[in-house]
């Protein structure tokens, strides 16, 4: 029987067991199991706040994705990487677009898991994959034809390796188990900056078919299908991420700045209004999905005031990255051939999209403070389960 049989044999119990799970006992047995599965190379808290974490999106998170992808949105190759420490990946490039971690990375550390292995990677697959999957593809948005012009993975495609993820811990834990980590994992969405700045704006047949309201309105069709359907898959701790300042980003104050270092204003407007009205989205989706929570977390405001107040966080340049000249280089025009800063610390962006190590660092610490008020790990949790088990109790009366 292939994987997706097995799958389709246990969806109806899987979706019963979501409304009502089985004893705190599967919890325990799955932890421990955790505990004696997880690497040792890499340092695991001995109490995880949650059983798994499961990344979707774009460049913000892919570790590796795009590796196991025929495209050339990766960067698999020096000097990426050249500050990353975890385990026997240190030093190396593993397709992360930064000299070290990504803010996903950190938060992964602050929940006591893991870093999630990229969906593609050989050994992503039983016992590795227990403590969650991260099918993050650089050049992706949440409109899934700006994946297509990549040839990397839509969100649409990602939620199907989401489910996937989910038939390799039947496979390993059985159903009861699998669907206990489902419900009680923490789930990021990070994606968005490329539907615009990599798409819309350089795609005159969209802007023909869409003026920028039209365009947000489809993008918000898919924001609100795709976390719908992984509210279906299970999830119940969902955080999504917020538009970057796209203005300030190095690549585009080089391309619209007309020679001004300073942030781009209209293209701070637009994601201004994108994030605002996200928001709105955010909210109809909680009335609509009451037994998920649900996060959106900021970085336009993080960025931005990064960019505008640097001193604050231990920074001297924003306006450009640490890779070659700063101003345009990313992916494939940062290589081993490009000079890069001597200090990374001392910059905002380590290429001219994406954020530094030290950066990340700082802004995960931000974003934890809001999941772990929002997420209540430890509490609310507790509270379900007991009245799961209530409910599962009345059912077998």
């Amino acid at each position: 029987m292939t994987h997706m049989g097995i799958f389709e044999s246990y969806r109806g119990r899987l979706k019963s067991f979501f409304k009502y799970s089985g004893p705190l006992l599967i919890l325990c047995l799955v932890q421990l199991l955790f505990l004696c599965c997880s690497a040792s190379d890499n340092t695991v808290n001995p109490k995880p706040l949650a059983p798994a974490i499961v990344i979707l999106g774009d460049s913000t998170v892919d570790v590796g994705v795009n590796n196991y992808l025929v495209t050339v949105i990766k960067c698999n190759w020096e000097p990426y990487g050249r500050d990353f420490v975890y385990g026997n990946l240190t030093g190396k490039a593993t397709g992360r677009f930064c000299n070290g971690k990504l803010i996903s990375d950190f938060l992964a550390d602050k929940l006591g898991l893991p870093y999630p292995l990229p969906h593609g990677d050989p050994s992503a697959k039983g016992t590795s994959i227990l403590q969650g999957i991260n099918t993050g593809s650089s050049g992706t948005g949440w409109y899934d034809g700006t994946a297509a012009l990549y040839n990397v993975a839509s969100l649409t495609q990602q939620l199907e390796w989401v489910k996937e993820w989910q038939h390799d811990l039947l496979d390993v834990i059985g159903i009861q188990a699998a669907a206990a980590v489902v419900q009680d994992a923490v789930y990021i969405v990070s994606t968005g900056s490329n539907d615009w700045v990599n798409n819309y704006y350089n795609n005159l047949d969209l802007q023909n078919r869409y003026n920028k309201a039209e365009f947000r309105a489809v993008l918000f069709d898919n924001v609100t299908r795709n976390i719908q359907a992984l509210n279906r898959l299970g999830a119940r701790k969902i955080a999504v991420v917020s538009l970057p300042p796209l203005g300030c980003l190095p690549s585009q104050i080089t391309a619209q700045g007309k020679g001004d270092r300073r942030c781009v204003q209209w293209m701070q407007d637009d994601a201004k209004t994108f994030n605002e009205e996200m928001n709105g989205v955010i909210s109809k989706l909680k009335t609509t999905l009451p037994a998920t929570t649900l996060v959106v977390l900021d970085a336009f405001t993080l960025i931005f005031d990064a960019f505008s107040n640097p001193t604050k966080y231990g920074l001297s340049e924003t306006d450009r990255g640490c890779c070659g000249t700063g101003l345009y280089e990313t992916g494939i025009f940062c290589t081993a051939l490009k000079q890069t800063c001597d200090d990374a610390s001392q910059y905002l962006f380590w290429d001219s999209y994406h954020p530094t190590e030290f950066f990340n660092r700082q802004a995960a610490d931000i974003f934890w403070g809001v999941l772990k008020e929002e997420f209540k790990f430890g509490i609310s949790s507790k509270s379900e389960t007991k009245e799961r088990r209530k409910d599962s109790q009345d059912e077998l009366r």
